[in-house]
């Protein structure tokens, strides 16, 4: 049984020339330990024996990943070694002379460097086309550069598979998938690696992303550390819920899971840390992530992985905080050191923190009576790290009884920005900050400023409020779908119709 060309995202090439000294079986060995595909074998300088041998060990290898493997320019290397099938170039062995050879069950592809060459693989009966040299390349010397106009033709002619190649590399790669590119061919940005296995996750998430934006379809990708809530009113429920209905994709990594209800908390199953970081870790590396909030957090350790995983030099998107410390009754959440854990490690990687009153007199250090002491806790909030803050004012007792209640949006070294919104007057809060810092992570990934995205994440909460019901027993939640109709401009429905 042979293996069919796969539909991939990389193409792997050898060349022992620029290896570091690693021998090309090994070279192969750390390809495939990364999930790759299809490698192809190319060796210019090698002679046939030392060729044969080292295409039986890899073919073995490629065989058990499920790999297909292909010889470039040696139909009988290639036969004699058992592999997948050939690669030709322009000067080699002509194709129907290679098929007769190899039989139809093996895979051919052909190197073509203008539309006519890539018309007549196709009638010859290739299984696939290489398309390039895109960039001049040490491995195509001979050969003149074609540019992206070339690989655009392709992309919108050819129905066959096609690989793009020469000069692809970090730098390069995700404008040449925006240009059509669907499979890169990849030569010596790989094989000059150090680390190869980590070298291939960067530019699959290059490619991932620049897949994302070619599209054409802008549902940014958000993601939420929080716990499990069995009731479905707040955590990673709400969370995923809100992300949704605003027309973001939702992924997370569950810190908790909990047996709870509107009556009561029954149980409490926090997750290992080190499933914590392999959850955050399949994520960020394979979806272009553009938000991400935080929730409860049970430990210290979760806390730890959180803000390594989480730091800003390992992101190029914003972090909303809510620090889920203090209960909507007052009770602290946290032990002493997971409340000094979340201050020291979490708040400084904080683009904007979420604090109620109790939660931020708990990491500031400083009681605010009412509105006129909030200067001093926002401000020591910033010395901790956090670049936004936004207090929310649902705690203060000069607003009880009143009709309205200021939320506080703080940027450092500024006056805060006042947010009046309606009280509503309901038992149904239960998930109101999960909601809230849930949809400011939506509304940012959109790319609002942080001023526009605090007013209409405020927007949709309160609407949410306004038709909150109990769906079982004891307090229920904001209704999120009548949330989302009051944002018309993020929500599913438009996501859909666009």
């Amino acid at each position: 049984m042979f293996i069919p060309f796969p539909d991939t995202d990389i193409y792997c090439i050898t060349d022992s020339r620029q290896s570091r000294g690693r021998p090309t079986v090994e070279v192969v060995r750390r390809m495939l330990e990364a999930g790759i595909k299809v490698v192809q074998y190319r060796e210019k300088d090698k002679k046939a024996g030392e060729m044969l041998a080292e295409c039986r060990e890899i073919r073995a290898l490629t065989r058990e990943a499920n790999c297909c493997f292909l010889v470039n320019d040696h139909p009988d290397i290639a036969l004699l070694c058992g592999a997948d099938g050939v690669h030709l170039g322009q000067g080699d062995i002509p194709l129907a002379e290679a098929r007769s050879l190899l039989g139809r069950e093996r895979v051919i592809g052909v190197s073509t460097h203008r539309l006519s060459e890539a018309r007549a693989a196709l009638a010859g009966g290739a299984d696939y086309i290489g398309v390039g040299p895109i960039f001049p390349t040490a491995t195509k010397t001979t050969t003149p550069p074609v540019g992206y106009a070339y690989l655009e033709e392709v992309a919108a002619e050819c129905p066959l598979p096609f690989v793009t190649i020469g000069g692809i590399n970090e730098d390069t790669v995700s404008e040449a998938v925006r240009r059509g590119a669907r499979c890169c061919g990849i030569v010596s940005d790989i094989t000059m690696a150090v680390d190869i296995p980590a070298k291939i996750k960067r530019l699959r998430s290059l490619i991932r992303v620049a897949r994302t934006e070619a599209s054409g379809i802008h549902r940014p990708v958000v993601l939420t550390l929080a716990g499990s809530d069995s009731g479905g009113g707040a955590g990673i429920q709400a969370d995923l819920k809100t992300i949704t209905l605003l027309g973001g994709f939702g992924t997370c990594a569950v810190s908790a899971l909990t047996a709870q209800d509107g009556l009561e908390v029954r149980g409490i199953l926090e997750t290992p840390p080190d499933f914590v970081r392999l959850q955050l870790a399949a994520v960020l590396e394979a979806f272009p992530v553009k938000a991400a909030k935080t929730g409860m957090l049970a430990s210290v350790p979760i806390i730890e992985v959180a803000a390594a995983c989480l730091s800003r030099d390992k992101r190029a998107f914003p972090l909303v905080v809510d620090p889920v410390c203090v209960s909507q009754s007052g009770h602290r959440l946290l032990r002493s050191d997971e409340e000094d854990a979340l201050r020291d490690l979490l708040l400084p990687e904080a683009d904007l923190l979420t604090p109620n009153k109790p939660e931020a007199e708990l990491l500031s250090g400083i009681r605010a009576e009412n509105s006129a002491g909030i200067r001093p806790v926002l401000d020591s909030l910033h010395a901790l790290g956090a670049r936004a803050v936004l207090l929310k004012g649902g705690h203060f007792p000069e607003f009880e009884g009143q009709e309205h209640i200021n939320d506080w949006l703080s940027l450092p070294g500024r006056a805060p920005l006042v947010f009046s919104r309606p009280r509503v007057a309901t038992p149904n809060t239960h998930g109101t900050g999960c909601t809230l810092s849930a949809a400011l992570a939506t509304l940012l990934a959109y790319g609002l400023p942080l001023e526009d995205a605090v007013s209409a994440a405020r927007t949709f909460l309160g609407t949410a409020l306004d038709a909150a019901f109990a769906p079982g027993l004891g307090a229920g939640s904001p209704d999120l779908l009548s949330g989302a109709a009051a944002l018309p401009d993020f929500s599913l429905l438009r996501a859909f119709q666009s």
